[in-house]
Parts: C-alpha cells; structure tokens; sequence
C-alpha cells in the first residue's frame, strides 16, 4: 500500500470518529435535557420533585407549628383574660355589696345613736340615762368597728399594707387580747380565757394581731352560753394559735364561704345587727398576707375551733418575756397619775372625763412643753403618759414621751394614739417604747391597754 492509499484510510477512520463523536454528543446533550423522556430525565426529575417536596414539606411543618404556637399563645391570651374578666367581675359585685352594706350597715348604727340621744334629752330617770349611754356606745363601737374592718380591707386589697416581720413574745399579745375582750365577756356572761406561753414568734406583729382580734371577736358574737379559750400549740418550728368557743357551730358546707367579704351566718347572735361580715375575710386576707395556714373545725351545736400557724423562734433564740395584765376593771386604775397630751380641746376633756370617771390622777396638756410645766412642781412624775401623735405645729407625742421620760429619769409607760393608723406612725411608737392605738379608743379597749402598761411597770 503505497502512501497515497495509507492517507486515505486514515482520513476515512477520522471521518468516521469524528461522525460518531458527534452522534455520542448529540446524543448525551439529549440525555441532558429535562424535558426529554428517557432514563436519566426520569432519575433527574425524580431527584429534583423529590427535593422540591421535601423543601416545601419542611417549610409546611414550620409553618404549621408556628401557627400551633400562635394557636396556644393565643388561648393562653383568652384565658388570661377570661381569668381578669372574672376577677373584675367579682370585684364589681364586691362593690355592689359594699355600697349596698355602707348604705345600709353603717346607717343603722347612726341612726340608732341619734335615737337614743333624742330620747336621753328627754328622760330625767337615771337609770334609763345610764342605760342610753351604754346604748349609744354599743352603736358607736359598732360604726367604729365597721368603718376600722373596710379600712382594712380596702389597704389589703391595695396591697398597700406594708408587712413588717419582727420577733416577739405571743404571751403578752394574747393577754392584753384577753383583757380587751374581757368586759365584752362578762357583759355577755360567757368566760374568757387564755393558757399562758412563752413562745416566741416571727412575723408581723399588727396583722397577727388583727387575726386574733377578729377570731375572737367572732368567736363572742356566735357563742351564746359557755365561753372562749385561746391556747398556743407549739409545732415543729411553728406556733399554731387556737381561739375554741363553744358557739353555734357552723355546717361543712360553709367552712369556706364564711370568709367570704359581707358573708354573716344566718342564725341569732348575740350581737345582731353589728358588722358587715368583713371579720373573717380579714383574717382569710391576713392569713395570706403572712404567708400563715388558716384551719377551721367546726361542728353544729358544739362550738368551733379557728387556727393560724405562724413561724416559731426556737428556746436558744428567745427574748425577755413581758408580764401580762391581770387586772382588767377599772378599779385597777384608781389613784394612778395620767399624764394626757392631747391638742384637741373636746377630745382632751373627753379623755379627761372618762379618767376620772376611773378614779384616775389626770394632768392635761396641749403639748410637750406644757407636759413638762406640768410636771416640773411635781414631787413624783406621772404613771402612765397618752399622747397623741400630731399636736400643734412641729410637735409630737413621741417627743412629748422622750423628753418626760428624761424629765422624770425613768421609762414611763406611754401611749400613742392617733386617727392616721399608717405603718409609719406605728414604726415611730415602737421606736419610742410606746404602745400605739387608733382612735376613736373604745374606753374598754383604753382601759385594757392602760391596765397592761402600769402591771408591766409595777413586775420591773
């Protein structure tokens, strides 16, 4: 084969290559294209549908879990006001019995006071004198103790009631309770007592004060024969204070409706007509306030037994006890020297009135430095010292009692009593070692208090 003819075959063999490379890429450019029908375009769309469907599955999930979230957040949102509607709801009907009761409750003791001092101008037979004065006072402590339980429970509401937890003896509380209450009991001829203790307990003082007060101020309107025993009971590191009286009981069905606000329990008491019902649901509000467990047990016919467990100091902690009054009746004060400060000169004769009436030594005073004058010819300072807060310009009672107790060289017992009953105004008492009081002072509440000063200064 010459030269020539091997030329030849080898352009032929190129041609060929190259026609089939051609057809090959023709060919695999076809396979390449989506839109064609073949294998590879059934894998390749396959592949591709796949990824789509899981793409757009992904995004459907979120989508459909972000809208369950927005689903639950939203009742959340509707529950939430549901609960507020419901809340607002029974604050307004709250409302309406409040307005209801002022309208009612505390015109009635009004009215009754303005009754019998009609007819005390008119009568001139002692004995029916003496008996409309104690008539108007049963009316005026019942508005006294009205307008004191909606004051309360307007602050509690408010949340405007500043706990102030501090550590004290719980025996001299209970005793000068007792005392307070003591005339009550015997005008009713049911017996008051007290077990004596020496617990000693952490937490705040006036709201603790005011459940015991209100426990056993209910405990004497529902008892009509029998009587009242307040005890202690130590637990482990609690106190849990009892007030048992053997009262008219109260049914299981109305154990929790009772602390209800303007709740009364439909049978004859011993003081009908006084109260709004706001008694216990002080205390239920004050249990709260203290973070305290309120227990009732209570039997129809049998009486009723209401607890609140308070937090307890253990022995190692304990502070100095105080004495505890034993004498309540007026007779206890005779001959004692009071020493009153007071601005207000109908107020001031008032007070100085119902002293004497006792049988009391009463040096008046409109401020401190006519205390001190008072006192400066003196051969022996005053017993007790009441003084009350706000007198004229700058002046105190706080002030009135430092600068006599320095006078005299010793701690006189001292009252403050005041119509502001602001956490403050007490803070100040007590800095000052007196006792404090709100006014109007019922004159057995007065007399009580007075008692337990001067038998806490006769036992040091």
């Amino acid at each position: 084969m010459t030269e020539t003819d091997r030329l030849a075959v080898l352009e032929e063999e190129n041609r060929r290559l190259r026609e089939i490379n051609r057809v090959l890429i023709g060919r695999v450019e076809r396979e390449m294209d989506p839109a064609a029908s073949s294998a590879f375009s059934l894998f390749y769309n396959t592949v591709t549908v796949d990824s789509n469907v899981t793409h757009r599955t992904t995004t459907l999930t979120n989508l459909a879990r972000r809208l369950m979230q927005e689903i639950g957040e939203r009742k959340e949102a509707e529950k939430a006001l549901l609960e507020a509607k419901a809340v607002a709801e029974q604050a307004n009907e709250s409302k309406t019995n409040f307005l209801a009761a002022i309208s009612h409750d505390l015109r009635q003791p009004l009215h009754a006071a303005r009754l019998f001092l009609a007819e005390s101008a008119e009568t001139t037979a002692p004995a029916r004198g003496l008996a409309l004065r104690s008539q108007i006072e049963f009316a005026l402590d019942a508005m006294d103790d009205m307008l004191e339980s909606l004051l309360d429970m307007s602050r509690m509401d408010a949340g405007s009631w500043r706990i102030d937890p501090e550590t004290f003896a719980i025996g001299p509380l209970l005793a000068r309770l007792i005392a307070e209450f003591q005339p009550e009991a015997v005008a009713a001829g049911l017996r008051l007592r007290h077990v004596a203790t020496q617990a000693v307990v952490h937490t705040d003082r006036r709201l603790l004060e005011r459940i015991v007060r209100n426990l056993i101020g209910n405990a004497l309107r529902y008892t009509l024969t029998g009587g009242i025993l307040v005890g202690a009971r130590p637990r482990a590191g609690s106190l849990r204070i009892d007030v048992i009286d053997t009262g008219i009981g109260i049914p299981r069905e109305q154990w929790q409706i009772i602390f209800q606000e303007f709740h009364q329990v439909a049978v004859p008491t011993r003081q009908h007509g006084k109260g709004l019902g706001l008694g216990l649901a002080i205390v239920d509000r004050a249990s709260r306030l203290l973070g305290a467990r309120l227990e009732i047990f209570s039997e129809p016919g049998r009486g009723s037994r209401f607890s609140v467990t308070v937090p307890r100091i253990e022995a190692a902690a304990r502070l100095p006890t105080e004495v505890a009054p034993e004498n309540t009746d007026a007779a206890a004060l005779e001959r004692r020297r009071v020493l009153l400060v007071e601005d207000d000169f109908a107020t001031r004769a008032g007070i100085s009135n119902l002293l004497r009436s006792w049988q009391c030594d009463v040096l008046e005073a409109d401020g401190t430095e006519a205390a001190l004058a008072r006192i400066a010819h003196l051969g022996r300072g005053p017993d007790v010292i009441i003084a009350d807060f706000q007198l004229h310009g700058t002046d105190c009672g706080t002030a009135a009692v430092r600068a006599v107790r320095m006078k005299c060289g010793r701690d006189v017992p001292a009252l403050i009593v005041s119509g502001d009953q602001s956490a403050g105004l007490r803070t100040a008492a007590r800095e000052a070692g007196a006792m404090f009081l709100v006014k109007p002072v019922p004159p057995s509440k007065l007399r009580a208090t007075l008692n337990y000063l001067l038998s806490r200064s006769d036992a040091t």
